[in-house]
């Protein structure tokens, strides 16, 4: 039971921060030196940016609810339907994020 508590608040905290995110980015705007490339470009880093990072803060989040290690596991053991499970939540964790980020 108590697991089920610990999936539920990480849920909710990541939701929380993918909306805030989502919302700090929209303020900044795509104003930043004032020649469109030059905007396009920066924006497109720093959205990247924040994409990359927060997907890997969900793969370690999902490294702390599964049990024992899961890149430890994948790498040692060559274990492939980890490697499939986990790559197949990333795709999904990361689809989240860019349609947060585009808004």
């Amino acid at each position: 039971m108590k697991h089920i508590k610990d999936i539920s608040r990480l849920k909710l905290g990541l939701t929380i921060l993918l909306l805030s995110v989502g919302d700090a980015a929209h303020a900044v705007g795509s104003e930043f030196v004032g020649v469109p490339l030059l905007d396009d470009i920066l924006s497109t880093i720093i959205y990247s940016s924040i994409g990359i990072c927060m997907a890997l803060v969900a793969y370690r989040g999902i490294d702390v609810l599964t049990p024992g290690d899961l890149s430890g596991d994948i790498a040692r053991n060559q274990n492939t339907a980890l490697a499939i499970l986990a790559g197949s939540i990333m795709i999904g964790v990361c689809i989240i994020i860019g349609a947060v980020l585009i808004g």
